[in-house]
């Protein structure tokens, strides 16, 4: 009777933990589709690993992103989901940059357990993402002189000061251009801050960082499609100190 009864009470434990288990896994699994469903079409958070962006923005800065603004654009289905807004110029955006590797089809279905299991946050590799500030947009005339932007847009007839054309006031870190520029300083030369004029086509962007002494930006790689932007920037959470706007 006894044995029976221990045989009893060890099937009902067992049967207890396998609820249990199984319970844990369904919760997972519906944790994991909310968080590639909200980092994918809603919002994402974004680590900022370089200079690029000062004096606004600092490394180590973390950042809200949403692809809901623009739409999310599917590399797996080579297809973006409607949004809300075309990318203007002064946004900051997130970007995939045009050099890094394109990703295998077994990497995007991987990628998002990697990030949800290892909770890393900004999404991505090193290097894969950046954060740049855009510049000029589709059939914007561009050029850059002495670092300082002028653009065109379509339609009109002459170029102005890209602090001209965007509402939203925000400093660029260009002070250093008459340390820069020594006497006889030729715009051929490397690091010159001038760039010949540009048209950009119907689905290219100008993406700059508001460092304008580094160059990892589309003076390096050239404009950037729409589809290679992730999302806008709507929020600074880290530092709490700085947190809100830019």
């Amino acid at each position: 009777m006894l044995g029976s009864y221990e045989q009893y009470r060890t099937s009902s434990d067992t049967y207890s933990i396998k609820k249990i288990v199984k319970f844990i896994l369904k919760l997972l699994l519906i944790l994991f589709v909310l968080y590639v469903f909200i980092s994918a079409f809603i919002i994402n958070t974004f680590r900022v690993d370089s200079v690029s962006m000062n004096p606004g923005i600092a490394r180590g800065d973390k950042l809200l992103c949403s692809p809901l603004i623009y739409g999310t654009y599917s590399t797996l289905l080579g297809f973006r989901f409607p949004g809300l807004a075309k990318p203007t110029r002064g946004d900051i955006v997130v970007i995939r940059t045009p050099h890094y590797p394109e990703r295998s089809f077994l990497f995007e279905l991987v990628n998002p357990l990697l990030d949800f299991f290892s909770l890393r946050a900004g999404g991505g590799t090193a290097n894969e993402y950046a954060v740049k500030r855009i510049v000029g947009v589709p059939g914007d005339a561009l050029k850059i002189v002495r670092y300082q932007v002028f653009i065109k847009p379509r339609g009109e007839g002459e170029f102005k000061t890209e602090r001209h054309l965007v509402e939203d006031r925000y400093k660029i870190y260009d002070d250093f251009v008459q340390r820069v520029y020594p006497a006889g300083w030729q715009n051929g030369l490397p690091f010159s801050g001038n760039m010949q004029e540009i048209v950009l086509g119907p689905n290219e962007y100008f993406v700059m960082g508001d460092n304008r002494l580094l160059f990892s930006d589309s003076r390096f790689y050239g404009p950037v499609t729409f589809d290679s932007i992730v999302g806008k920037i709507i929020l600074r959470y880290w530092p709490f100190e700085k947190f809100g706007g830019f």
